[in-house]
């Protein structure tokens, strides 16, 4: 896991067609390269793919800097003094307000993973568990919760790490504890890419998990899958995929530090009938003139507890191979369809074209549409209606939802303007296509390396909820990216129309909603207002109410520590 320890923390979003080395799109959570998300930007980025070492978000942040001190003077002369820093008064603890409060505890991470009670606006003690480095789900049918927990051991040239399967309560009180598995790579030279790699999809009924894992032995990484029974805490098996030899890298100059080349990968994704896995990994050389080595496989499951969970491991073929130079995968459609992000080299430098498109297991495209950026804009991780083959992205800042229609190859879009509530003053293109109540996904794994949510689909709805943001003025002349927030649109995707408008409340960064649709958790962010100004302000944690917006319960000081939310 690679740590952040960053004291100038901000949350940042990252232009979309930015370019590795070997021209592909960049992908976020590769080693050695720092990654800085608003959303997706996860919050989210959509040049993220879902892969690598998971990304932690805990840095101290010391905002003495934003708090005005005015110079005194000590001359007999008058000498002005500084003018201070406009700070915004800080949010109450907590704020409640008239209506009903939610009915039960709303997980958040706040230095941990924990409970909010609503009912007193309380927050329940630390569980040993954390968001930003742990695979946590909701129990299948109950109340409590289950996490694949990871415990991290670096040292200078190595790093190793226990997997833990845990079962909690309701109350995230411990019901059981199972040790798993350890994992460890090594590496030739301290301070070379030591993190081992992790991706995780679980079956439909929540029993088993699949791990895919990639572990560095020294100028090798190996390219691991394995199968674990949540209940009963074992693991079932596993099965080695591949060894990938790191390429031979330039000899540095002298003084210059070895270039080390980096695994993006593995990447997993669970096909919907439960019954094949497709693993991606890629060594990269991290150089101008480097080719990555990228491989994939397709594997069979038993999708049950059978003590030899995978069957046989096949290669993609070619064609599907080579899509991954320029597309990342989300998700599969169907058995036998694939669906990706892709960058299209026609669009313009300033106005990336972005598209969506499906695949069959060959590489053929099946179909697909796509859309030009805004100029400047940037844009969240994609919303994907499974059941209406239909792709949604939201560029928060210009705020226009973007709908691709993988069935028609179309697409529209629809501008709504910050500076008004006025539902009425929408550009629209396009009339309704949604004909199946949507079935949401953002296309991630079950172990997303970061969840920043800024477009999501209400459970069984046509409702979609999306952040805005805004930068001040002065923050865009000094590229201190620094994001206040809008508010939350909320968007009908039957009329393709915008419904409603709430105000922020503080500055929001992403949100979520409970498994019912009913409550809306907005995480903000702590040193900055609404408008995106520095304040002292600490992090917060805002809960709206979907049935008419108002702002139901809001703990205004949570300190300087970044707020997750639950996926």
């Amino acid at each position: 896991m690679a740590a952040s320890d960053d004291p100038g923390f901000e949350i940042a979003p990252t232009r979309v067609g930015g370019q590795a080395a070997d021209g592909r799109p960049v992908r976020p959570n590769n080693p050695g390269r720092r990654i800085i998300l608003v959303v997706l930007i996860a919050i989210a980025i959509p040049a993220a793919a879902i892969a690598g070492p998971r990304i932690e978000w805990r840095p101290a942040i010391d905002l003495t800097a934003l708090r005005p001190t005015p110079t005194p003077s000590p001359l007999p002369t008058v000498v002005p003094t500084e003018t201070p820093v406009p700070t915004a008064t800080p949010l109450p603890p907590v704020t409640f307000s008239a209506g009903p409060p939610p009915a039960g505890p709303l997980p958040i991470d706040v230095g941990g993973f924990r409970l909010i009670d609503p009912s007193s606006g309380t927050l329940g003690p630390i569980g040993d568990l954390r968001l930003d480095n742990d695979a946590v789900f909701r129990e299948v049918g109950g109340d409590g919760w289950w996490c694949v927990c990871f415990v991290h051991t670096p040292v200078d040239d190595a790093e190793t790490v226990d997997v833990t399967v845990r079962h909690f309560d309701g109350n995230l009180g411990e019901i059981a504890s199972f040790p798993i598995a350890t994992y460890r790579s090594v590496v030739p030279l301290p301070g070379q890419d030591s993190s081992v790699r992790f991706d995780l999809e679980r079956s439909a009924d929540g029993r088993i998990a699949y791990l895919a894992v990639g572990v560095r032995n020294l100028e090798r990484w190996m390219i691991l899958l394995d199968a674990i029974d949540m209940e009963s805490g074992r693991l079932l098996g596993g099965t080695k995929l591949a060894t990938v030899s790191l390429p031979v890298q330039p000899k540095p100059a002298p003084g210059q530090e070895p270039i080390d080349s980096y695994l993006d990968g593995p990447i997993m994704r669970l096909a919907p009938d439960g019954r094949q896995l497709l693993v991606t990994a890629s060594v990269n050389p991290n150089t101008e003139s480097g080719q990555p080595a990228r491989r994939a496989w397709f594997v069979d499951v038993a999708g049950d507890s059978s003590t030899q969970p995978f069957g046989k491991a096949r290669p993609v073929a070619t064609g599907l191979l080579d899509r991954f130079a320029s597309c990342y995968l989300m998700t599969w459609l169907a058995p036998d369809e694939l669906l990706m992000n892709c960058w299209d080299a026609s669009g313009t430098s300033s106005r990336p074209k972005i598209s969506a498109s499906t695949f069959d297991l060959a590489g053929r495209q099946t179909g697909g549409a796509s859309f030009e950026l805004s100029e400047g804009a940037q844009m969240t991780s994609p919303l994907i209606d499974k059941a209406n083959g239909i792709v949604y992205y939201w560029e928060p800042d210009s705020h226009t939802l973007h709908r691709l229609d993988l069935q028609r190859d179309g697409s529209d879009q629809l501008l709504v303007d910050p500076a008004t509530t006025d539902t009425s003053s929408l550009v629209q293109d396009g009339g309704p296509i949604p004909a199946q109540p949507p079935v949401w996904t953002n296309g991630s794994s079950d172990f997303p390396s970061y969840y920043w949510p800024q477009l999501i689909g209400a459970p069984g709805s046509t409702r979609v909820y999306a952040l805005g943001l805004t930068i001040p003025a002065a923050a865009q002349a000094s590229r201190d990216w620094r994001f206040g927030s809008t508010g939350v649109w909320v968007f009908d995707t039957t009329s393709f129309a915008l419904v409603d408008h709430w105000p922020a409340a503080a500055a929001y960064t992403s949100i979520a909603l409970s498994p019912d649709g009913r409550w809306l958790t907005a995480a903000g962010q702590p040193g900055i207002d609404v408008a995106g100004n520095p304040s002292g302000w600490g992090s917060s944690v805002s809960i709206h109410d979907t049935v008419d917006g108002r702002l139901a319960l809001q703990l205004g000081q949570l300190g300087e520590i970044n707020v997750l939310t639950l996926p």
